[in-house]
């Protein structure tokens, strides 16, 4: 299940990182992390260096935050199942490098602080893990618990269901067919769907002939959100948490309904399209999806090695454990992956590999032609300034990225349903990554925010 209506974090100096999400996919049972935990009131700190060097590069381009929203509650019809027990709060730090400056320290110490102070006045989150990258190394931060029912405490190396981040990988393995010299960007998709799903399009009023592979990736195709628009998607998910569905399945939901305007029109965040997509993906390729989103991405070669997209590929090998999701009082642990599998999320992924990904899509590694990268990142004038629920302050929509400034840096990002959050700023070489285990709960997923900020406001002044 995507996002679509909550504001997320308030930055300082009246900035906002915001981003559109969705939900995402499964992977191994729960198991306890060898990592050490130890009461938010005393954390232990272990030392780790992990130092990641990519070199920063990226084309100037738009200036906007980034977007979403999602239902503010379960529908009535769903009975609040397993309730989430109020964690004991316990959590884990593993520190970037002993060479980072004192300042820096100060902000993790601080970023810590607030995590843990959170969780205990917030229990209803369950769990919440960050991870920042710098040119030191990786910093991290768990709190809480990764299955509150069996007391197992969360760790930052966990993976999760990645929900709509996985978009951003969708949108680029669409640009790597391009440059590759399969279609265009301007292609019909009428050309590169299936007979099945064209007849489907059309019989539901909408032309296929017109709408682009451009527009399905910028969110301007027209195409109802078939998971948060009148269709009930979500109740029925919650409903009928077991069921299998279909791709088809998904995408006449919205052909139930008229769609939201003509292609190029206006900008709608929308599941529906980035399910046509990953259609397009499996028919150029011949591959299930996540197959080529592996080859054509090069997960192997960037080293992700635990991102796989759930149900339809293997769990990789050493697979960390998976965090329990919840939505309110329910755990979302055993729903099927396929409500959210076929384009808009599926991916199970880590904070690291999220991150690791991000960075190296924006410094121009996973394309070989620069030109790629800045056709990915180009903003149609439809979405320069795109409105995210009461939220009165801009956004700016990429192809499956979205655009914010930091102080004075462009940075990049996406969010997913189940509170993931990933930006990275190329320039200022410092990323984050963060996993609240809390779908809808913007008192937690922003509360990294502001530590980042200043991490990237004193990178940028004294090169640290």
């Amino acid at each position: 299940m995507p996002t679509r209506s909550f504001t997320l974090h308030t930055l300082v100096a009246g900035l906002t990182i915001t981003v559109v999400g969705a939900t995402g996919c499964a992977g191994s049972g729960p198991q306890t992390s060898d990592t050490a935990v130890n009461t938010a009131t005393d954390p232990t700190t272990t030392s780790s260096t992990s130092a990641t060097s990519i070199p920063a590069s990226l084309p100037a381009e738009s200036t906007a935050p980034l977007p979403p929203s999602i239902p503010a509650s379960l529908p009535p019809s769903i009975p609040a199942e397993s309730t989430a027990p109020n964690p004991e709060v316990s959590s884990t730090t593993t520190e970037a490098s002993p060479t980072t400056s004192p300042a820096t320290d100060a902000i993790h110490a601080g970023m810590r602080a607030a995590l843990d102070n959170n969780l205990i006045e917030n229990p209803e989150a369950t769990g919440h893990i960050v991870m920042v990258r710098s040119p030191s190394g990786d910093w991290s931060h768990g709190v809480g618990a990764a299955d509150p029912k069996n007391g197992v405490a969360i760790d930052p190396t966990m993976s999760f269901r990645s929900a709509s981040v996985t978009k951003t990988f969708v949108a680029a393995s669409i640009y790597r067919l391009i440059e590759l010299g399969d279609f265009t960007a301007d292609t019909t998709i009428d050309e590169l769907l299936s007979t099945d799903l064209n007849e489907l399009l059309i019989a539901g009023g909408y032309e296929p002939a017109d709408i682009t592979v451009h527009h399905l990736l910028t969110h301007t195709s027209g195409a109802l959100d078939f998971t948060f628009g009148p269709t009930n998607y979500v109740g029925t998910v919650f409903a009928e948490p077991q069921r299998r569905w279909t791709r088809y399945e998904q995408v006449a939901l919205a052909m139930d309904h008229d769609p939201v305007g003509p292609p190029g029109a206006q900008y709608h965040y929308s599941d529906t399209g980035y399910a046509l997509l990953g259609a397009i993906v499996e028919e150029r390729t011949g591959m299930t999806m996540g197959e080529a989103l592996r080859s054509l991405l090069r997960y192997e070669q960037l080293g992700l090695d635990h991102t796989y997209l759930e149900s339809i590929e293997p769990e990789p090998p050493n697979q960390p454990p998976r965090v329990h999701q919840f939505f309110g009082a329910v755990d979302t642990y055993n729903f099927d992956p396929s409500l959210d599998l076929y384009g808009g999320g599926g991916l199970v992924s880590t904070l690291a590999d999220l991150v690791t990904f991000f960075e190296a899509l924006t410094r121009g590694l996973v394309f070989d032609d620069p030109a790629t990268l800045e056709a990915m990142l180009a903003v149609p004038e439809t979405n320069a300034a795109v409105a995210v629920g009461s939220d009165p302050r801009p956004y700016a929509a990429a192809s499956g990225i979205f655009a914010t400034t930091v102080g004075d840096q462009r940075c990049w990002g996406h969010q997913g349903f189940w509170g993931i959050e990933v930006i990275t700023c190329p320039d200022a070489q410092l990323s984050m990554a963060s996993s609240v285990s809390q779908a809808g709960h913007p008192e937690s997923v922003g509360v990294p925010a502001p530590y980042f900020v200043e991490l990237v406001t004193l990178a940028t002044a004294d090169g640290n």
